[in-house]
């Protein structure tokens, strides 16, 4: 391994994730998203969306 941090994921926040979601999806290349799940210690609920360069939304 050589050192350098690497990118593996962003997150998004929004109040609609169905919205959200839609507009992903004109704009990107999804090859996957997973259900949703509630997170208590972020007092959230995420969902991991894979594009097909295999970078990930959360």
């Amino acid at each position: 391994m050589d050192g350098k941090m690497k990118f593996h994921h962003i997150g998004i926040a929004t109040v609609d994730m169905d919205e959200m979601l839609q507009h992903l999806y004109r704009i990107l290349d999804i090859a996957n998203v997973t259900e949703p799940v509630y997170d208590k210690n972020q007092d959230a609920t995420l969902c991991m969306v894979t594009l097909k360069d295999s970078y990930k939304i959360f």
